[in-house]
């Protein structure tokens, strides 16, 4: 089984591939290189060919851990960009596939904070 998890550094994502690396073909998708990181197959979004690579890769399942909690104060911007159109693009891009996506939402009310709103609408 071929799996891409998307935010594969962050807490989640990171337990997940390492869980699934020893039984499936894993490739992991990040926004910036992580010099700690242990995953062997990772997807940059910085790269001009992100989307290519994973139509490529064909995966059989998609796990969306990618999350922007606003905690840096990033923009809001920032948190629509990663926690609703991410998830669209890499839907889009594999339309043509047949791929189970799963998406890693949150329980939080809609109206507690921007994170819960965006990651709510994305579901």
């Amino acid at each position: 089984m071929k799996i891409l998890i998307m935010g594969a550094f962050g807490f989640l994502g990171s337990r997940l591939t390492s869980y699934f690396e020893s039984r499936h073909t894993v490739i992991g998708l990040a926004r910036k290189r992580n010099n700690e990181a242990t995953i062997n197959n990772i997807i940059y979004t910085t790269e001009n060919n992100w989307i290519e690579k994973i139509v490529e890769f064909e995966p059989n399942i998609i796990i969306n851990t990618i999350a922007c909690y606003g905690r840096h104060n990033e923009p809001a911007t920032a948190l629509i960009e990663s926690n609703i159109l991410m998830p669209i693009r890499v839907l889009e891009s594999i339309s043509s596939l047949d791929a189970v996506f799963i998406n890693c939402g949150t329980s939080l009310p809609p109206n507690t904070s921007l994170y819960a709103y965006t990651k709510q609408k994305a579901n």
